[in-house]
């Protein structure tokens, strides 16, 4: 049964802890924070200070919760409308909205805060950048345009460049490389999990590409293009002599495989396919950096 607001849940301090941790979706959360270790490790040399590490994983980390916390009072009441989302610790009553604001204002505080004294001056700057542009175009964009996941590709990959400027490095071409690798990838990866949730999306009333392709083939093929264009974007840090060749070797198999699932979008347009290059893209990017991160060159 669903609550008639917070004031009517009696939950202990441990749960109350639960449901705010729920409210920055950590797995979300966690990809943003798994591209800023990234690039700080790409970005690092040996005068690289460990507090300037630490700073940066805590406000990565905190600037990322913000965002998505933001996100979710922004869009609360068209989240009740939607099954996948419907249970959200907003529309649900688990939580009203003003403590959900100052929870929010609070960890993009503490974000800010913890890389202005830890890091330098650039990474806060990307930090707020990755804050508005999430939040006050990427959010409202969702309601009026279908090509809103471009948008919102911007924020998903700055916390890359978060981390390279953390790490005391100027952004050159090797930062943009790695952003446009996370750029890339976040194309495939949200249109095909939207459109499985397709119908929940335009019964909230969100624009989103998927939305009508009933076929699912039309999308079939924007996502196979992202997949494919992955292929030659994720051989850019090699190219620039970031890492060695053996990346190279392995982002070009990962790139085919990806590519090879995400067509069976096209061929055999279903809620499995669909699926599978959901998951394919998420096992794909902490891969693929791993692979990065141990033939580093530079």
């Amino acid at each position: 049964m669903k609550s008639i607001g917070p004031t009517a849940v009696e939950a202990g301090p441990a749960l109350r802890v639960g449901v705010f941790v729920e409210l920055t979706k950590p797995r979300l959360s966690l990809l943003a924070v798994v591209a800023a270790l990234a690039g700080f490790y790409m970005g690092a040399d040996t005068d690289t200070r460990l507090v300037a590490f630490l700073g940066m994983l805590i406000g990565a980390t905190f600037i990322g919760a913000s965002a998505n916390t933001l996100n979710q009072l922004v869009e609360h009441k068209l989240d009740a409308r939607m099954n996948r989302t419907a249970g959200r610790p907003l529309p649900s009553g688990r939580l009203a909205p003003p403590e959900c604001l100052w929870f929010g204002v609070l960890l993009a505080f503490g974000g800010l805060m913890v890389l202005t004294v830890t890091t330098n001056l650039l990474a806060t700057f990307l930090a707020g950048a990755i804050l508005t542009i999430y939040v006050m175009l990427y959010t409202p964009m969702k309601r009026t345009s279908r090509w809103n996941t471009p948008v919102g590709a911007v924020p998903g990959a700055l916390p890359v460049l978060l981390g390279w400027a953390a790490a005391g490095r100027p952004l050159d071409a090797g930062a943009w490389a790695l952003f446009a690798v996370v750029f890339v990838w976040q194309l495939p990866h949200f249109w095909a999990i939207c459109w499985v949730h397709r119908l929940d999306y335009q019964r909230a009333g969100y624009c989103m590409l998927p939305i009508g392709d009933e076929t699912g083939v039309r999308t079939g093929w924007w996502v196979a293009l992202g997949a494919a264009a992955l292929a030659p974007v994720s051989l850019l840090p090699w190219l620039l002599g970031l890492c060695g060749p053996g990346y190279a070797f392995g982002a070009l198999e990962l790139g085919i495989v990806f590519a090879l699932v995400a067509s069976r979008m096209i061929v055999r347009p279903s809620q499995e396919s669909a699926r599978l290059t959901f998951l394919t893209s998420i096992v794909y990017l902490p891969v693929l950096f791993g692979m990065l991160m141990l033939d580093k060159t530079v």
